[in-house]
């Protein structure tokens, strides 16, 4: 399944649905995502208490039992290194936290949170590991309990991007990036005026430079920024799309939120589409209203 959202101007993507997950022997509070509203979010029917143990090592060594099957699939073992190496990570850097009070290892988290859930995710639909909401991992030294988040989407805040071979984010103004430069997103020109630019670009904004961010301190503006040949910022008359693939785990229905506004309440068209194959998408018009507020999209 597929998310786009095409803009032009002005729009912010929000996705605040879900809750951080993630605990050691002694439970680190990582609750910085809002609870999901129960009437817009329906993901079937799903019993809480579902939960296999998977026991490993430091190493993961492959030989490990209950639950992790790294025989299913040739993808197996290589996707449980990553997720294992994503749970040390989250270990480290709330460790970090807390000796230095800077947030931005919490956000860095969530974020690692989410692309752990993705990897998680692959790993069910190739028979890795069982379909279950909660996963308890063990090695020598630390008990860890897994839960997969309701949230499919990374960086939904679009609060962390990376700049100068560090993920951060912006203290003030704007700046352009491309899909290596944001985690999560796929960002791609759909049309230009003038061949010789690249207008793969999103540009990201902090709060008050255009408007109040609705949500953390950075939302992002899909206009038409384009380079020429030599990397030089030109004005182009471009049509970004933005986009996440993910996989879903568990019949039901899912909603696709956001907040969005035209910029100045006058500028920018917003389509949205979701799809589980390229011959199905279908983009939508999203009616926006004419003055400069945030609209609930879902």
């Amino acid at each position: 399944m597929r998310i786009l959202a095409l803009m032009a101007f002005m729009s912010i993507f929000t996705v605040n649905c879900g809750r951080s997950s993630f605990t050691i022997a002694n439970p680190i509070g990582l609750n910085t995502l809002e609870q999901a509203d129960p009437e817009l979010t329906e993901i079937g029917d799903i019993d809480n208490n579902d939960t296999v143990e998977l026991s490993s090592t430091a190493e993961l060594d492959p030989t490990v039992v209950n639950g992790l099957n790294m025989e299913a699939n040739s993808r197996c073992e290589p996707l449980a290194r990553r997720a294992y190496r994503k749970l040390l990570t989250l270990i480290r850097r709330t460790e970090r936290f807390d000796n230095t009070g800077d947030d931005i290892f919490l956000l860095r988290n969530e974020i690692t949170k989410q692309r752990m859930d993705r990897i998680v995710r692959r790993m069910i639909k190739f028979d890795c590991i069982p379909n279950a909401s909660t996963y308890e991992i063990y090695d020598e030294n630390t008990y860890l309990s897994y839960t997969l988040d309701d949230n499919h989407l990374v960086n939904g805040d679009f609060e962390i991007f990376k700049a100068d071979r560090r993920k951060t984010r912006l203290e003030d103004g704007w700046t352009i990036i491309n899909s290596h430069n944001v985690p999560g997103w796929k960002i791609e020109n759909v049309y230009d005026n003038e061949e010789t630019l690249t207008c793969d670009y999103l540009e990201i904004q902090t709060s008050g430079d255009v408007t109040q961010s609705f949500s953390g301190n950075q939302h992002i503006e899909l206009d038409s920024h384009c380079t020429n040949d030599n990397g030089q910022k030109k004005r182009g008359d471009a049509t970004i799309q933005i986009s996440q693939s993910f996989n879903v785990t568990h019949p039901g229905v899912y909603s696709l939120r956001m907040k969005a506004q035209r910029r100045s309440g006058r500028f920018g068209e917003l389509e949205v589409a979701i799809y589980q194959s390229k011959r199905d998408k279908d983009f939508l018009s999203v009616d926006l209203t004419q003055t400069a507020e945030w609209n609930d999209v879902c």
